[in-house]
């Protein structure tokens, strides 16, 4: 009685190990794509999200300007299209957000004016891709009797997985009563 494999039942196992390994791999190699795209959505979402209340929280607490950061007696102002707005904030610093390179960017002054800005610093992650910035102002003029509001709306998509976007839009008002 001979002890071992004829030469069909070894090939019929390493088959048998080489399909079942081969499906495992494919698997794996899925399982881990996916999850680098989720990865790549839920940074594309924090920074959304980031950005979007970091935006928010600056127009909330802008005041109306004596004309030094913008036109006087206004509170917001595109000062380059609608992709950007300028306004005086809390601490009497002229403020700026917009749209520069694929990536959300802000402008500080040392002082109430405009003339002294300083460059602008990128405030989103280099993994996110913005495509579009806009600015709605609404009860911006110091004239009329609206309370000021500013709607944000931009896309974004992740630079590694272009397919991943997001569309966001908020509107906030100033917490400074216009009066």
């Amino acid at each position: 009685m001979n002890k071992g494999f004829t030469l069909v039942e070894l090939l019929v196992a390493v088959t048998v190990f080489a399909t079942v390994a081969t499906i495992a791999f494919g698997i794996t190699a899925s399982l881990i794509h996916k999850q680098e795209r989720i990865m790549h959505m839920h940074t594309l979402m924090e920074n959304s999200s980031y950005a979007l209340e970091y935006i928010q929280r600056a127009t909330r607490m802008a005041q109306k300007d004596d004309g030094g950061c913008i036109v006087s007696g206004e509170n917001y102002e595109h000062s380059d299209g609608d992709s950007t707005i300028q306004f005086l904030d809390y601490e009497d610093f002229c403020h700026g957000f917009s749209l520069g390179s694929g990536q959300i960017q802000e402008t500080v002054s040392t002082d109430d004016t405009y003339g002294n800005l300083g460059s602008a610093v990128a405030f989103t992650s280099d993994e996110v891709d913005v495509t579009s910035l806009i600015f709605n102002l609404s009860g911006e003029s110091g004239v009329d009797s609206i309370q000021p509001r500013v709607t944000i709306e931009f896309e974004a998509s992740s630079k590694y997985f272009p397919d991943v976007q997001i569309n966001v839009q908020s509107t906030s008002s100033q917490r400074n009563l216009d009066l």
